[in-house]
């Protein structure tokens, strides 16, 4: 068989590229006349990152706390920011610390929907406002587990507090009459795997709490 050349890749590669811009223009009326709008529909990974980074940065504040409130509209402005040659919309009269604007979230998000990007008939936008969504989300769940677990490996406290609510319930099962034994036992395997399609987030923080007030069943 022919080894492939490098070469021939990229001739691939750009032709089947090339069919897609990248990118699409939209026009906007406003009273008796329009503006077009040039809307990117695939974005770099180094485009992704800035993305997801401007979105956590909103969505979490100078303590580390979550403010759910701010992750669509923030989602919004972004992809207004990134996306589109829409200038960002500054806070009027507020400035930042080194004296810059400050962005109108609020503003963008009313713009974003006004201007109904969500439903834009474009099938390669569509693909990729739906994976930087999801890329946001899991952003979001990952580093609200990290801040839960006080920058400590979030799976291993999970682990430590899944076995121990496992061998509570086992040992409780084993001591008391009349307890169904199997199906305590299917919750312990159960809880034994929490981070199966669940929240980590919520469940690092609801099963820590419930290791906290567990007898200490282990030195028995």
């Amino acid at each position: 068989m022919k080894k492939i050349s490098i070469n021939t890749v990229r001739s691939f590669l750009k032709e089947n590229t090339a069919l897609s811009a990248g990118f699409i223009e939209r026009d906007f009326c406003v009273q008796e006349s329009s503006f077009t709008v040039r809307i990117k529909t695939r974005l770099s990974l180094p485009e992704k990152t800035t993305f997801i980074n401007r979105v956590l940065n909103g969505c979490f504040d100078s303590s580390q706390n979550f403010r759910p409130e701010y992750l669509s509209p923030m989602l919004r402005a972004t992809l207004l920011q990134v996306c589109t040659d829409i200038p960002t919309i500054p806070q009027r009269g507020d400035k930042d610390d080194d004296g810059g604007s400050i962005m109108d979230i609020d503003a963008m998000s009313n713009l974003y929907i006004a201007m109904d990007l969500d439903n834009l008939n474009d099938r390669d936008y569509q693909i990729m406002l739906n994976e930087i969504v999801q890329l946001c989300h899991h952003a979001v769940d990952w580093k609200r587990a990290k801040v839960l677990s006080g920058g400590s490996d979030a799976f291993k406290e999970l682990g430590d507090a899944a076995r121990l609510v496992k061998n509570f319930i086992t040992s409780m099962s084993e001591k008391l009459d009349g307890v169904d034994y199997e199906a305590l036992t299917k919750l312990a395997e159960a809880v034994a795997y929490p981070t199966d399609n669940v929240n980590t987030a919520n469940v690092l923080s609801n099963l820590v709490n419930l290791k906290d007030h567990l007898p200490n069943i282990e030195s028995e």
